[in-house]
């Protein structure tokens, strides 16, 4: 039998970085980490990743006063999902819908009552080892992570005060300072991104914004991607990914980002795209950027393929196999980082010559 230190340890890794708790992706993370039989260790996160999921679940349940649901309590231990959204203040309804989705039951609904009413509208996702926070302000907690970007003071305040609420929620979800680090935005100057514990700040182009963690790896970086400065991300054998992104009022919805600028560097040959390219999530992430210049470069090497005007016309063999093997790698930023991407992306040239 492994130290329960092993399984909490793994547990730990899948919950902060919001991975899925199933045999399959538990089997791969604890193979890679201890290289050997893993079956009582899955077990024991599984177990551990349903624990962490109920001690949430109950704090829901007390914050919200709502009445014991063995069934729904039951179909979360029995690996299902559950969705539960209660309304804020001003809305007519006092009760709490429940949402069961699961192969048996399909988003089968059920209705709570609950003399609660929280300062605005939540949404809470339960899932084995996966619980998602989500408020009509627009902060999200998923995990022990946080995002939130607002587009009033009036918005990062009310989330503050829902934080404040929900403070026995966050606490069992690994985000207690949360509540004080939203506080510490409406002291931001115009301008200003810094560090407030784990959290980077910013009170850039119209909105104030959170992010439990740095959204590119260095503070620095950080600055110069939500200030609209360019973001040059260098990387071994003489690899430059360079950027801008931009976000703020001007753009027609709340979640619409526009990367511009992209720049290619590989060794001698740069590679500069005219176009840029808009984009819509949710939260600003490392993923999210990646995924925009995945289609960015999709896009140019599919006109390349129909003869329409391109910025790749004249590229180099090399710089067209890196770019394929970019648009198709799900981790291209982590494999560069590491050193292990240019020897795939040559092999991969010749393969699919």
């Amino acid at each position: 039998m492994k130290p329960r230190t092993e399984v909490e340890e793994i547990a730990r890794f899948l919950w902060e970085n919001f991975l899925p708790f199933t045999p399959e992706a538990v089997g791969e993370v604890a193979r890679g980490r201890v290289g050997e039989e893993v079956e009582e260790i899955v077990r024991g996160v599984l177990e551990e990743g349903r624990r962490r999921t109920l001690e949430v679940y109950d704090r829901v349940w007390e914050l919200l006063e709502l009445p014991p649901s063995p069934e729904v309590r039951g179909f979360i231990e029995g690996g299902g999902e559950v969705h539960v959204w209660c309304p804020g203040i001003g809305k007519d309804r006092s009760e709490v819908e429940v949402e069961l989705v699961g192969k048996t039951r399909p988003g089968e609904a059920l209705r709570l009552p609950t003399p609660v009413r929280p300062n605005e509208g939540l949404d809470f996702h339960f899932e084995t080892g996966r619980v998602e926070v989500y408020t009509d302000s627009r902060l999200l907690v998923r995990g022990n992570w946080a995002f939130l970007k607002a587009f009033s003071l009036d918005k990062a305040r009310k989330s503050r005060r829902t934080a404040t609420s929900l403070r026995p929620v966050l606490s069992a979800m690994g985000v207690p300072d949360l509540e004080e680090a939203l506080g510490a935005l409406w002291g931001l100057t115009s301008g200003e991104v810094r560090l407030e514990g784990e959290y980077v700040l910013a009170r850039v182009e119209g909105f104030w914004l959170l992010n439990r963690g740095s959204i590119l790896g260095e503070l620095a970086l950080d600055e110069a991607l939500l200030t609209g400065r360019e973001v040059v991300l260098a990387f071994p054998e003489g690899v430059e990914v360079a950027f801008r992104l931009e976000l703020g009022r001007k753009w027609a919805r709340e979640d619409e980002m526009r990367l511009s600028g992209v720049r290619l560097r590989l060794g001698e040959e740069v590679v500069a795209f005219d176009k840029a390219i808009v984009f819509h999530e949710e939260v600003l992430s490392k993923r999210a950027i990646v995924k925009a210049l995945q289609g960015l470069m999709d896009l140019e090497l599919r006109h390349l393929e129909a003869g329409r005007r391109s910025p790749l016309h004249g590229a180099s063999p090399r710089t067209l196999a890196f770019l394929r093997g970019f648009v198709r790698h799900e981790d291209p930023l982590g494999a560069l980082e590491e050193g292990r991407f240019l020897p795939h992306t040559v092999a991969q040239m010749f393969l699919d010559m």
